[in-house]
Parts: structure tokens; sequence; C-alpha cells
């Protein structure tokens, strides 16, 4: 008897997308950027304050825009969000190697923060969510590792050219990887399987529903609900650890007596925990629950900014590589992933990019505080202080919205069993 073979779902094709731009276009100016800062502000003579001011103009626009698109991505076609997203990206790569003003940096970091800082990472977030049912964790984790394994080729790469050929061509080569292995995968978007005859992954499996009763909270209830603020309120300081970490990381290592390489070779291993900590996230996320989920990142991510007090030792760094792979991860896996636990999966666009949007604020703010007290005291050693205390913050909110979250659905549960009795 002749066996059929098995046609891989269309969705995992989705995640291959998805992995390959944050590969490229989202590696490049999350993890890369920082390698950029030393020569940049030399070369132009700028502060390092100066410079982390693109992040926080990136993340700042990243506020608006995540409303904005998060809103598109419910009503329009995220196949053509995609294609112009990569596309701008693309030439917004380019065009950084011709810098020569301050101002036309910023000029360029406020398109990025429309189409790679919210864009890419919320329209690959919804996407899946949108497309798996079951196994949505491991999916969303996959396509979103695609940051850590881009940022360890990525950053290998812009390395090496900077210290070759300076810092110019290192724009112009990454922008043409991101057009070859980014702009066709496009190409496969569709907003939800049912676009083409499909269902959900898993439909109907392990589908979690925002309420007992198998109903779906609206939009206006969600606003409403101590459990979306504070939950809106713990991702604002995962933003500000991720701000100020992420952009300071390589200039802390070198103050701190490192070598140049050696800071590169921890941003590497920082990254590789990356891909395995997204995946592994996920995974948790899927086997063992929100809070199990949550509580994983969240502690990771307070033991590696902790660890940087100690960052002119020889195992603190390597300490933090590992610690912040894991917690960095929160920021990117798990607001789909809660959202869709707390409220179900009505109006995810504008609820995932609303959670998005506080926490590129955040962003801004701690990537603008981190470089303003280098400036001022002339180390990171206070601005690594007040992390840690973001991070223990960022626990206790996240935990509380999960509990909160339950209660929300609680009473509506209640209302039916009564009515079922009488």
């Amino acid at each position: 008897m002749k066996r059929t073979a098995r046609k891989i779902y269309r969705g995992w094709w989705i995640v291959v997308g998805g992995f390959f731009i944050m590969a490229t276009s989202y590696a490049v100016f999350v993890n890369c950027l920082g390698l950029f800062l030393v020569p940049i502000t030399q070369s132009l003579g700028l502060t390092r304050a100066q410079f982390n001011a693109n992040s926080s103009i990136a993340a700042v626009v990243g506020v608006v825009a995540s409303l904005l698109i998060g809103r598109l991505m419910d009503r329009h076609s995220i196949r053509l969000l995609g294609i112009l997203s990569v596309a701008i990206t693309v030439l917004d790569m380019f065009l950084w190697s011709f810098v020569t003003a301050l101002w036309q940096m910023y000029l360029l970091s406020f398109v990025a923060g429309f189409v790679v800082i919210s864009g890419a990472r919320l329209l690959i977030s919804i996407l899946i969510a949108n497309w798996f049912d079951a196994k949505r964790g491991l999916a969303l984790s996959i396509a979103l590792s695609g940051s850590g394994v881009g940022g360890v080729v990525m950053s290998q790469l812009c390395a090496w050219l900077i210290a070759t050929d300076g810092w110019r061509p290192a724009f112009r080569i990454v922008s043409v990887v991101t057009l070859v292995f980014a702009l066709p995968l496009t190409l496969t978007f569709r907003n939800r399987p049912a676009d083409i005859g499909l269902e959900p992954y898993g439909a109907g499996s392990q589908a979690k529903p925002a309420s007992p009763d198998g109903s779906e909270l609206d939009r206006r209830a969600v606003i409403r609900s101590t459990a979306f603020w504070v939950l809106m309120a713990g991702f604002f300081f995962t933003g500000v650890i991720n701000g100020g970490v992420i952009l300071n990381i390589s200039a802390s290592l070198t103050d701190a007596g490192h070598t140049t390489a050696f800071a590169a070779n921890i941003v590497s291993v920082q990254l590789l925990a990356l891909i395995v900590g997204k995946i592994s996230l996920g995974a948790v996320y899927d086997r063992f629950g929100i809070a199990s989920g949550t509580l994983l990142g969240s502690v990771t991510t307070v033991l590696a900014t902790a660890s940087m007090l100690l960052a002119h030792t020889d195992w603190a760094p390597p300490l933090f590589a590992l610690c912040f792979g894991f917690g960095t991860c929160l920021g990117t896996v798990a607001p789909p992933l809660m959202v869709t636990s707390h409220f179900g999966g009505r109006h995810l666009g504008s609820l995932v990019g609303a959670v998005t949007a506080i926490e590129m604020f955040g962003v801004a703010l701690g990537a603008v505080l981190m470089g303003r007290t280098h400036d001022i005291t002339g180390t990171y050693a206070l601005g690594w202080i007040a992390l840690t205390a973001a991070g223990v913050i960022m626990t206790a909110l996240l935990l509380l919205s999960v509990g909160l979250a339950r209660k929300l659905t609680r009473p509506r549960h209640n209302q039916r069993t009564r009515g079922e009795l009488l």
C-alpha cells in the first residue's frame, strides 16, 4: 500500500519567514547596533548619550507605531505590511552608511522605529498567534529566535567589517543580506489561515479561551481591567531593562577593562543563549503555563543585571550573557502569549500593540538614562543597580497580572454556572 506524503502545515513556512526577518532587519538594529557605538561616536565626534538617543528615538516612535500597526494588522493585509517593512528597512540600513550629521542619524532611527523596532516584531508575533492554537509558544519562539541566530552571525560580521573596512561598509553589506534573505519570504504571509481555507494549527485541541465559559473579553472590558494595566506596567519595566542593557553592554565591558574582542564574544554568547532561551521559554509557556514561563524569564533578567556590578571580573560577563540570553526573551516572546492567555484572541493586534507601545516607551527611557548615568558619573555602576531594581519590580507586576487575569474571568463563569443550576 502506497503511503501518501504528509504535507507541511503552511503556518510553519510563516515561522521560517519570521525567523529570517528577525535574523536580519531586527538583529542588526537591536542586537548589533551597540557594536557601532564606539566607532561612530569617535568618527562623528558624538557623546555616548547622543548615540544612545537613536535607540530612544526609535523606541518613542515605536510607542505610536505599535498602536497604529497593531490596528492595521487587525484590518489590512499583513503580507503587504511585511513587504513594506522589509523594503524600507533595507533602504534605512543602506542610508546609515552615508550619515555625516547627528540629525541624519536621528531621522533614520525615526524610520526604524516604525518598520523595525515595532513593525517587524509585532507583525511576526501577531501573525503566528493567528496561525497557531497548539504549539503557539514554540512556533513564536522559533520565529523570534531568529534575532539571536542573526545576532550571532551579524555581530561577528559587523565586528569584522568595522575592524577591517570601517562602519560605513558594514551597513551597506548587511542591507544587501537583509534584502536577499528576508524580503522574498514575506510573500508567504497571510493574515489568518481562514484566508486560504485552513484552520489554525491544532485548532480546538489546546486552545485556552479567555474565560472558563469559552467566551472572549471585548476590548473595552480588557482596557477597564486592573489586570491589563498591571501587565502594561510590568512590560514598561521590561523595556527599561532591555533599553538600558542592549546598547550599553559592549561599552560597559570595555570600560571595565576588557578588550573589544572580549566584548564582542560576550555579545555572541548572549545571542547564542538567546536562541536557546527563546525556544526554551516558548516550550515552558506551552508545557507549564504562563506563570512558570514568566517567572523563568524574570529571574534570569534580575540575575543578569546584578552580575554586571562585577563586570571587571572574568566570570561575571559570561554569567550575564547566559542569564540575559534567557531574560531578554521575555520582552518578545511573552506579550502575545500573555495577552492571549489573559484576555483571549479578539483584538489581538491592538492589545499586543498597546503592550508593545508601553514596552518601547520603557526602552526609550532606559537607553537615555543608562547613557546619561555614564556621562555624569563616568561609570555604569549606578545604572546596573537601577536596572536590577527595575527587574524586581517587573517580576512582581507580571506575576500579579497572571493572578488578576484569572480573577477577571471568574465572575462570568460563576454567573453561568448559577444559571445552569436554576
